[in-house]
């Protein structure tokens, strides 16, 4: 009883938690551009988009065309739902509330873009909502090999070649990704473990690849690719070789800059399941995600713009690499640190140093959110008691405060431009009817 209220207590405060920041976010860019919408106007924007994930665009019109309170109370179950599936996929059948918070903690510090994948309405349906589904997948059609567990339920069996053809359908790199540790699991399953092949999981990792190709072959894919973007086929500055190994290099070194302690603890807590408590079952999930997390950021190579920032589109690779992190602690921490004293130190120092830096780095982050929202809500103030008087043009001054860390929604993103059809500008019309042209004082 007291570890049900222990673990109820855990995700209310984590549930009210991402309510209050999905609540108070304000729109930024994106966001501004498709509020305003019927459904059917939802499904022809998100058909005719130039981004070929159809299902994520669509989420995130929804979302954006919904009563902000609605958004709020959904999103944070999402986000509940994503913590509890890398939990779930990570621990097997070995779970504890320690584990669950340090999965937690994890994930708060080291999702990339944190305001833009998971509070601002048009990463969050991208990226959070779409990663969810795959988690889905995997911990539906992976079940015993992930989870450890049988699925019973026959309507959830049912509903997963849906999930796994959204899945395919969800974002480049990352479903690529995952396509191929489908393979790996079944592979492993059956030359390793000669186990036969499962009816399901081959059923539905054809409608995951089903899902891929639609999103491949989409029109707006091949639209897009006429747009002249810059990528390592098209530059000509150097051969296609040098281009693919200069990119490599460049998004190794953005890993290395950006998500290096991931990189490092991964790495630390290998070498000692290695030494201390080595399961080959272990071994083979873990590294399956670190080859697929891996994989994920690598494709980034052959992305329609060079995306070497660390930011949202590594959201799927270090998801995957968060559960290969995972995996790698002891099965049961409290019995690893009774083991012996130096055990016991070294596992208390990690804690003390990950939730003390979690709570740091968390309520600096939330302060720099706070601080930022407010900016961006004056700046909408100003305008919308501009446009009440009736002006057509409006000028407005820098925000009184930028963001310097990734909670904030428009954490390294543009601002608005004295060209009018920058996208940023269209924007501000769209969601201030009666604005005409609106420009920077700065």
């Amino acid at each position: 009883m007291k570890n049900k209220c222990s673990w109820g207590i855990t995700l209310a405060i984590e549930y009210i938690f991402i309510f209050i920041l999905s609540w108070l976010t304000p729109l930024y860019a994106d966001d501004l551009i498709e509020v305003h919408l019927s459904l059917i106007q939802i499904i022809q924007r998100t058909w005719n988009d130039l981004n070929p994930r159809f299902f994520g665009q669509f989420i995130y019109r929804i979302l954006d065309n919904i009563p902000v309170i609605i958004f709020a109370l959904v999103n944070a179950g999402v986000f509940c739902l994503f913590t509890l599936l890398i939990f779930k996929i990570a621990v097997r059948n070995h779970p504890s509330l320690l584990k669950y918070i340090i999965t937690l903690s994890v994930v708060l510090i080291m999702l990339p873009n944190f305001g833009q994948t998971v509070l601002w309405k048009a990463g969050t349906g991208n990226y959070l909502w779409v990663t969810t589904i795959i988690l889905l997948y995997l911990a539906g059609n992976f079940s015993e090999e992930l989870c450890g567990q049988k699925l019973t339920k026959h309507w959830i069996i049912y509903l997963l070649p849906l999930a796994s053809f959204i899945a395919g359908w969800g974002n480049e790199n990352t479903s690529c990704a995952v396509l191929i540790l489908s393979g790996l699991i079944i592979l492993y399953n059956r030359l390793v473990k000669k186990l036969p092949f499962k009816k399901w999981q081959i059923i539905n990792t054809l409608f995951l690849l089903i899902g891929y190709l639609f999103m491949m072959l989409s029109p707006s894919s091949f639209r897009r690719s006429k747009m002249g973007i810059i990528n390592v086929f098209t530059t000509s500055d150097n051969t296609l070789v040098s281009n693919v190994v200069t990119s490599c290099i460049d998004i190794i070194l953005t890993l290395a800059r950006y998500y290096f302690v991931l990189v490092i603890l991964i790495a630390v807590f290998a070498l000692i399941m290695h030494r201390c408590y080595f399961s080959q079952t272990k071994a083979a999930n873990a590294l399956f995600f670190i080859i697929t997390g891996i994989l994920s950021i690598m494709a980034l190579i052959f992305a329609p713009s060079y995306t070497w920032d660390g930011g949202r589109a590594y959201f799927g690779g270090i998801t995957f690499l968060i559960i290969a992190l995972i995996i790698l602690l002891p099965d049961d921490i409290q019995l690893f640190m009774s083991q012996n004293v130096m055990r016991y130190a070294s596992t208390f120092t990690f804690l003390v140093i990950l939730f003390g830096g979690v709570l740091v780095y968390l309520s600096c982050g939330i302060y720099d959110w706070h601080k930022s929202s407010q900016a961006i809500n004056q700046r909408y103030e100003y305008i919308q008691k501009q446009v009440d008087s009736g002006k057509e043009q409006v000028r407005v001054t820098p925000f009184t405060y930028y963001p310097k860390m990734k909670y904030a929604v428009n954490f390294g993103l543009n601002e608005i431009s004295n060209n009018q059809n920058y996208f940023i500008n269209q924007g501000y019309f769209h969601y201030f009817p009666g604005l005409k042209k609106i420009t920077p004082n700065f």
